[in-house]
């Protein structure tokens, strides 16, 4: 009986040990991803998806937004066990005819789980639409349409950097000037002709500062092309100089500020305490939260970062959710309504703010 026991207890330490060993034996549970996005051509192909991870894995995909469609995205293999090794996965994607599309890729296993997102350009895409407010025409390239006579039939925008002045004239109320890329006196300069400045009005001799070589500017205008030169018709405005527009607006639907006027109000102690609307084009995106359904992004009165104001977690339309991340994009014209504020210096619209214009569209 006591040798039974003996036997006993040594059979137990033995399992007590071999537990003991067997648990320092089992790895936690990691995996870790190369990359966090890969990018795929709107014409589909294939590339290399990298991880690592210790313990069985398969693969998951999902759609990353409402407006993406994921079925014909394979990833080979699909599954598969842990290496001390960087385990590649090929994935694979079809042509995509619709708009951008974005994928999560999900790495699963036991107690972990990695994802990274796969973004696919679509051929169904738009094309940027050149001589807008927000995406105005480089002077080279409008001058080379005008050039080859397909000068736009209606008035459009140019931005170039002045680098000829030609007359300024105080008794006509007008400046001529060539801009270029650059700067230079180059042989596809867009030359303005007999220009007016902000909103129409004439120039002065107190705007002799307001115009000057190296100065870059944003142009509205009619082209043509005069005796081989390419030019805006007399009569076109001024609408940015470097950056900056004549404050404007009175903050309604109708009538609604521009960025230097917000900025006038806020960095001048004025800024009202009711919402006003902002029209402007966005020229940065920090970020398009879809956990929190809203975004951070940057407006301009031209097509620069020069002289901006911030939007700060601003929302859709009627304050809904941003449910995609390509909802907005740099070159948008939109209106904001919201309160405007200084932090810390930046002027801002509050969070809480949403969009109730873009592009011309109201929903």
């Amino acid at each position: 009986m006591k040798l039974n026991k003996i036997f006993s207890g040594i059979m137990l330490a033995a399992v007590l040990g071999a537990c003991t060993q067997l648990e320092k034996a089992i790895p936690e549970p990691m995996v870790a991803t190369e990359a966090a996005a890969y990018d795929m051509p709107a014409e589909g192909g294939e590339i290399e998806l990298s991880f690592t991870t210790n313990m069985p894995w398969k693969i998951s995909i999902a759609p990353g937004n409402a407006k993406s469609e994921v079925g014909d995205i394979k990833v080979t293999p699909s599954s598969g066990i842990g290496s001390e090794r960087p385990i590649v996965v090929t994935v694979k994607a079809k042509a995509n005819a619709g708009s951008k599309r974005v994928a999560i890729i999900s790495i699963i296993g036991t107690g972990f789980e990695a994802a990274v997102k796969l973004n696919q350009a679509g051929q169904g895409d738009s094309e940027v639409q050149k001589g807008t407010w927000g995406t105005p025409y480089k002077a080279s390239e409008l001058a080379a349409l005008v050039k080859g006579g397909d000068a736009p039939l209606e008035p459009v925008y140019v931005t170039g950097i002045i680098s000829k002045l030609v007359d300024m004239s105080v008794d006509y109320g007008n400046v001529t000037y060539f801009i270029s890329d650059d700067g230079t006196e180059a042989d596809d300069s867009f030359e303005i002709f007999r220009g007016k400045l902000f909103g129409g009005a004439s120039y002065t001799a107190d705007d002799t500062e307001l115009l000057k070589v190296g100065t870059t500017v944003v142009v509205l205008g009619e082209s043509t092309l005069y005796k081989d030169t390419p030019e805006f018709k007399a009569g076109n405005t001024l609408i940015t100089a470097d950056g900056k527009a004549l404050p404007g607006g009175e903050g309604t639907a109708e009538s609604p500020f521009n960025v230097a006027k917000a900025r006038e109000l806020v960095e001048g102690g004025t800024a009202p305490s009711d919402e006003v609307y902002v029209k402007a084009v966005i020229v940065q995106i920090d970020n398009v939260n879809l956990g929190y359904g809203n975004a951070q992004y940057w407006l301009a009165d031209d097509h620069t970062t020069t002289y901006m104001m911030e939007v700060y977690r601003g929302f859709w339309f009627g304050g809904a959710n941003f449910e995609a991340e390509d909802q907005i994009k740099v070159g948008d014209v939109v209106m904001v309504k919201g309160k405007i504020k200084d932090y810390k210096g930046t002027t801002e619209f509050d969070a809480g703010n949403q969009i109730v214009e873009i592009n011309g569209k109201t929903e």
